[in-house]
């Protein structure tokens, strides 16, 4: 009896992944209902203030055509502008919310991410929805996700490959879609914001 204690004791909170007794498809709808709670908070009154600063500038640089944003000689990775400029031009409009909506979106993506990074590193889908709401309403992560700059689109796409990351190292099964998921999302990272390199930095480690 105290060597079965013990061994409980000894294990890891975060390690190899065992199925959790939650369905998958409850972490699904979980996952799908802090995706609209984030969409909603971040759309909210998401045309004001008008664009400023650093935001006029990404409108600015979207207005360009499409060959001259994949230049090298560019100040900032390409990913965001060409999101921008795909926005505006599927709605039409150069108006403040849809400017800011590749930022508002992916923005979004990481905090239903958070739901499946709770039930993979800790079994726990209680530890996923309190991490999604934390992040879902916290101010800082509101206002990053709802400026025109690419910070929006870095800090879904860090959330997204970090994700990808904990699968291949952590996962009970391991597939090569996952892998190519994870070079192929994390090369958008680095596309996005010169910061993404920083991130494959510190995965390294």
């Amino acid at each position: 009896m105290k060597e079965k204690k013990c061994r409980q004791r000894e294990e890891p909170l975060v390690g190899p992944a065992i199925e959790t007794s939650e369905p998958k498809w409850r972490s699904v709808a979980v996952c799908l209902g802090f995706l609209v709670l984030a969409l909603a908070v971040r759309l909210f009154c998401a045309g004001h203030p008008e664009l400023w600063g650093d935001e006029a500038l990404s409108m600015w640089t979207a207005r360009q055509p499409w060959m001259a944003l994949l230049k090298p000689d560019t100040d900032f990775p390409p990913l965001h502008f060409l999101m921008v400029k795909a926005s505006v031009l599927l709605f039409g409009s150069e108006s403040e919310w849809v400017v800011r909506l590749p930022g508002i979106l992916f923005g979004s993506m990481a905090v239903a991410i958070q739901v499946f990074f709770g039930r993979l590193l800790f079994r726990s889908l209680r530890v996923g929805v309190l991490s999604a709401l934390f992040l879902a309403l916290s101010l800082s992560h509101i206002h990053f996700s709802r400026d025109a700059h690419s910070y929006g689109v870095y800090l879904g796409l860090s959330a997204l490959s970090f994700y990808l990351l904990s699968r291949i190292l952590y996962a009970e099964t391991r597939t090569w879609t996952t892998w190519v998921a994870y070079g192929f999302f994390t090369s958008l990272l680095c596309f996005t914001h010169f910061m993404g390199l920083l991130v494959c930095a510190t995965q390294g480690i």
